[in-house]
């Protein structure tokens, strides 16, 4: 028998607003749309990040050769989406000799199609980002999906806003990388085993295997839907005893197992024993220098830092948001407590009504518990975007808070925070990858608590050219900047920074990237000869927030 098709009362109350009801539809289309537009004219405004060239080359020898080891560290799915555009009527096809035989010919490869191929770095850019900025928007629409048969309309749209002005969502969607593609297929996949769990209906979990076969050819991070799911079976187990069946079980494990195996599969040219995809997850770390430095509140550290993500996060979200999850885990605490004390006074119905609500809010608690769990053990401390995954579950938790406002002071203060959260997210246009909260005293401030992609992924050669175009063009500029776009393709001149000039600046100009003055402090921790230039001197101009220009006289 199919079990009928549940749901709580908390997190899936009925709407009665007809009003609300009806303009849902235009106010969400217009949430997605806002959505698009800063991603895609923000984007406009920046140079590609570090880890572009390496997507670009790598989709583009799956598509030209089939060769899935240029850049098997990473699925292919994001690879071939960034490179497709390019395969199809893009560049020159470059030397293979000449890239095999470089250093890295991974990244050779993507350098030389992205500046060297006869296209303009800004249309390479804008083609090999649409994909990912699609992808981003769907994730807006499934976060309203969600929401609502979670939580109702208002509290839906609400979430729904949150993540429409998103500073790190809207940054990851407009960057060449894996992260958004895991982000979004994992969430689809989470909520799909959620949609399918209600009846049990086959083929909801056909539809839960492709996403979540999808997920898994996007980031190697997507692997944790295994021990996801697993906790998930355990929940729907714990709440409703007609589950607990080993029929239910294979319906629900057999139809997943198969539609991942066969998309990933598919993705590695029908590599039927999944040999490339093993080959790939045994190379995530190969080439990790275990001398690298976290730097982490401003300080370097040898040793990877087991809270550095939950510090990044509380650093890199808007304040707004971070005061809504504070609500809803005040609320959800006090209403358990209460329904606690209902079930112990024997009133009908309390025990059920909690089971029910467990189930679904332990679906949306269980995932981004897993992603940043896992990331305490990180070797690697790269940045906010490791996480990312987590961030739509969160923001859909926090849509309790905006669903448990009755009053009108409560319903007050809601508002505001939501007003509070789009002007957050629209005053950082078009800065987004650099956003930190006020809290932790904006952008400005970014330079002394984190570094890599939370701020600098050298995205800002569009706004250093701006500002040079202003000096005289005699002017040298020495620059160190920390990424592999060719800085002369967006308008910059400029002579290498010599190493002499960390500990004795010679008179003139200086630019020098964010993540490279926190090397700086690395130096001295190493005990390398070298200033600390963030204490030591005070910036003349900011090409964006990511590039601090320096001049002396």
């Amino acid at each position: 028998m199919v079990p009928r098709d549940r749901t709580a009362s908390w997190l899936a109350p009925r709407d009665s607003g007809n009003a609300l009801r009806r303009y849902a539809p235009v106010a969400v289309a217009f949430l997605l749309l806002a959505f698009f537009a800063q991603g895609y004219f923000s984007g406009l405004q920046k140079s590609l990040t570090w880890d572009a060239p390496l997507s670009i080359g790598g989709g583009y020898a799956i598509l030209a050769w089939g060769d899935y080891d240029v850049y098997r560290g990473s699925p292919p799915l994001m690879q071939v989406l960034s490179a497709w555009s390019l395969y199809r009527s893009g560049p020159r096809e470059p030397d293979e000799a000449r890239w095999r035989a470089s250093v890295n010919p991974k990244l050779q490869l993507g350098v030389e199609l992205t500046y060297l191929g006869g296209w303009t770095p800004e249309r390479v850019a804008a083609r090999a980002r649409l994909p990912g900025l699609l992808l981003g928007t769907l994730l807006v629409g499934l976060i309203y999906a969600w929401g609502r048969a979670l939580l109702g309309i208002r509290a839906g749209l609400a979430v729904t806003l949150l993540a429409a002005f998103s500073p790190n969502l809207i940054a990851h969607s407009r960057v060449v990388a894996a992260d958004l593609g895991c982000t979004v297929f994992m969430f689809a996949a989470v909520a799909a085993f959620w949609w399918a769990s209600r009846t049990g209906a086959l083929g909801r979990w056909f539809v839960c295997g492709a996403f979540t076969g999808l997920a898994l050819i996007s980031e190697f991070t997507a692997l944790l839907l295994g021990p996801i799911f697993v906790m998930l079976v355990c929940t729907v187990w714990l709440t409703r005893p007609e589950t607990r069946d080993v029929r239910w079980l294979a319906r629900a494990a057999v139809p997943i197992s198969a539609m991942s195996w066969l998309v990933i599969a598919v993705a590695y040219g029908f590599d039927l024993d999944l040999s490339f995809y093993r080959d790939g997850v045994s190379s995530i770390y190969p080439e990790f220098n275990s001398l690298a430095y976290t730097y982490l509140l401003g300080v370097p550290s040898v040793t990877p830092v087991w809270y550095y993500y939950l510090v990044a996060y509380v650093l890199k979200v808007p304040v707004p948001v971070l005061v809504l999850l504070l609500m809803a885990s005040v609320g959800l605490v006090g209403g358990l407590w209460k329904q606690m004390g209902d079930a112990k006074g024997g009133h009908a119905g309390a025990g059920a009504l909690e089971s029910i609500e467990l189930e679904n809010l332990l679906f949306v608690l269980i995932p981004p518990a897993a992603v940043i769990g896992v990331a305490f053990f990180d070797p690697a401390n790269v940045g906010l975007r490791r996480i990312l995954p987590a961030l739509p579950f969160l923001l859909l938790f926090a849509g309790y808070a905006v669903r448990r406002a009755k009053s009108r002071s409560a319903h007050a203060v809601v508002a505001s925070l939501l007003v509070w959260a789009v002007v957050a997210g629209a005053w950082i246009y078009p800065h987004h990858l650099s956003f930190f909260n006020v809290a932790a005293g904006g952008p400005e401030q970014g330079a002394y608590l984190l570094d890599d992609s939370n701020i600098d992924w050298g995205q800002d050669l569009p706004a250093l050219a701006a500002w040079q175009s202003t000096r005289p063009e005699t002017e040298e500029l020495r620059f160190r900047y920390f990424g592999t776009a060719d800085w002369r393709a967006y308008g910059v001149r400029a002579v290498r920074f010599d190493m002499a000039d960390v500990t004795a600046p010679r008179p003139g100009a200086y630019a020098i990237s964010v993540t490279e003055l926190t090397a700086f402090r690395k130096l001295i921790v190493s005990g390398a000869p070298a200033i600390d230039w963030l204490t030591a001197f005070e910036p003349t101009a900011r090409a964006g927030h990511s590039i601090y220009i320096y001049e002396f006289r």
